[in-house]
């Protein structure tokens, strides 16, 4: 998570996930969307001829 008026990181998460090639799942741009408390992302690692990655986690907030 970025704070929008200072780029700096406010939470981040380790994410060690591989492609079967043996990429980092976060090696090229992903795509990551949110619905409510569901969070999704999309990822293409490898390039040209690539799998397309799919990750979901569901996300309780804090008090």
């Amino acid at each position: 998570m970025i704070d929008l008026k200072s780029h700096g990181v406010i939470r981040d998460v380790p994410f060690q996930q591989w492609s079967t090639a043996g990429h980092v799942a976060t090696r090229n741009p992903f795509k990551m969307t949110a619905d409510g408390n569901h969070l999704t992302m999309k990822v293409a690692p490898e390039g040209n001829g690539t799998e397309i990655l799919t990750y979901e986690a569901t996300v309780t907030p804090t008090k």
